[in-house]
């Protein structure tokens, strides 16, 4: 009863606002897909003379399919920030009252939050990440700690903290130097290869296409476990174009599948299966970048030619053939995550018979 008390007083702070009247008296009615609808609508002539009425009909819906984890602005503190984007930061921060045992214990916590001049349409993108989130509970998979959705600036969306940063930093500092060696084994990086796997099929199986895979959206959790993260391209396996403004000038172009580049881009569980390809790249490479010396505007052209990803130093032809079935041209040719996950499973059973090392060797031209 004390957390639904907690989301009234919530209401009554939010409701008479303009621009951002978050919370609305009466309930809405729309369904997920209904919504996807109009976010795909309203950059079309029609729906720009109703901006105001549009936001308010997706203020009202996300309002109430967020209400069980509303928190007041008040019982969150913004701290330092862990990176900026182009749309926002990623700050350290804390929220008090989230135990009813301890109300006034704090928690630490991501919060990431936008810009205050940040326009409707990256509002809607990023709220798309909340509302994904929310119902997605796995191992695997970054948990939803709540959201504030506040007056008279743009929400928050809240996550757990880890200290170790996300997965691609973390290869990179794990990587040998002049004065020590390498502090990663190889069995745990096909261990997070596994991890990876294991979430990205769930997320399959609950017909979400992620279309922003890469080392840098896992993040590596104090006990070395990770979670995939970063759902702010997400979107129903059904409803996957890109007529949302400015969603193609944010695909992470060298994880896409070729598909995905297209004009009339196409997004599935194999497009993800391409970029997860890509991560098994980084993994072996201790996160080299992919692709270095070609430009995002050429890569299209580049996979269509048939080029891919060349074979790591030190990593076994078994595990490379992995990577490029991965990247078959077909999707319908490349495994799903159910397959890769058990090919990956016996693979660790090799790995530890032959000793291989995977190792990052700046030296060599991957």
């Amino acid at each position: 009863m004390a957390k639904k008390h907690k989301h009234r007083r919530q209401e009554r702070q939010f409701k008479g606002d303009t621009k951002y009247s978050w919370i609305q008296e009466k309930p809405s009615t729309l369904s997920s897909h209904e919504t996807e609808s109009l976010l795909e609508r309203r950059n079309t002539p029609d729906e720009v003379q109703n901006t105001e009425g549009l936001f308010t009909v997706l203020n009202e819906f996300w309002a109430a399919e967020l209400a069980d984890i509303l928190l007041p602005r008040e019982q969150v503190s913004l701290g330092d920030p862990l990176c900026r984007g182009t749309f926002g930061c990623l700050y350290k921060g804390s929220v008090r009252g989230l135990s009813e045992e301890q109300p006034r214990k704090k928690f630490e916590v991501s919060i990431k939050a936008l810009q205050d001049e940040a326009d409707m349409d990256t509002i809607t993108s990023f709220m798309q990440e909340a509302m994904v989130i929310k119902d997605l509970k796995h191992p695997n998979v970054v948990e939803l700690v709540g959201v504030v959705l506040q007056r008279a600036a743009p929400p928050y969306i809240i996550t757990p903290l880890t200290r170790n940063g996300d997965l691609g930093h973390f290869l990179k500092i794990s990587r040998a130097t002049s004065a020590r060696v390498q502090t990663i084994t190889s069995r745990q990086l096909i261990d997070f290869g596994i991890e990876i796997c294991k979430g990205m099929d769930y997320i399959a199986q609950k017909q979400i296409v992620h279309r922003s895979l890469a080392a840098k959206n896992c993040i590596v959790n104090d006990d070395l476990s990770i979670k995939i993260t970063d759902f702010s391209l997400a979107r129903d396996v059904n409803l996957t174009n890109l007529n949302d403004k400015g969603i193609r000038s944010r695909l992470l172009v060298k994880w896409t599948a070729p598909e995905g580049l297209a004009e009339q881009g196409q997004f599935s569980e194999k497009s993800d299966v391409w970029s997860f390809g890509v991560v098994l790249w980084e993994l072996v490479t201790l996160a080299k970048a992919p692709y270095q010396a070609i430009d995002n505007s050429k890569m299209e052209q580049h996979l269509q030619a048939g080029h891919r990803l060349p074979q790591p130093s030190n990593c076994p032809y078994d595990l490379y053939f992995l990577m490029k079935n991965c990247w078959e041209p077909n999707p319908t040719a490349r495994p799903t995550f159910s397959l890769l996950l058990k090919q990956l499973e016996r693979y660790v059973t090799r790995l530890m018979r032959n000793g291989v090392k995977f190792e990052y060797l700046p030296e060599s031209n991957c």
